[in-house]
């Protein structure tokens, strides 16, 4: 979809290969240094937040969740760094702030993914398999 920008900003493991695979389908890849022209994947981070900020109007705002306790699992499971968990999860809600959609591979999931769908003019549709996100971070 030309001219939209959908910026898809997640905290490691809560959804993100699943997400940018379903709304990639709709759209290509975008510029991540203009944050523009498509579909632009990132985790929160110190460095992506400022961003994401100063190109809110201009994006479609996107963030998932997911049961907490799962992405801790996961993360346990590939040797992530649980230190790296505070961090993340503070950027995350700060980015809850700028008032993104919240997609859910756990609870409301059909509900959050209709409400999306609608805001982007596309049918996202999807029978929830779960996405081996294992060679990602």
């Amino acid at each position: 979809m030309d001219g939209l920008t959908v910026c898809l900003a997640t905290i490691p493991h809560t959804g993100t290969t699943f997400f940018a695979q379903l709304i990639g389908q709709h759209f290509k890849l975008g510029d991540h240094a203009t944050m523009s022209g498509g579909l632009i994947s990132m985790h929160v981070t110190p460095h992506s937040l400022p961003l994401i900020r100063e190109h809110r109007r201009n994006l479609h705002l996107v963030t998932t969740i997911r049961d907490w306790s799962k992405v801790r699992a996961s993360w346990e499971q590939r040797g992530r760094d649980m230190s790296e968990w505070d961090r993340y999860l503070g950027d995350w809600l700060d980015l809850l702030t700028l008032d993104p959609f919240i997609v859910s591979v756990d609870s409301h999931r059909e509900a959050r993914l209709l409400r999306l769908s609608r805001a982007l003019g596309v049918v996202l549709t999807t029978d929830w398999a779960p996405v081996n996100a294992w060679r990602t971070t």
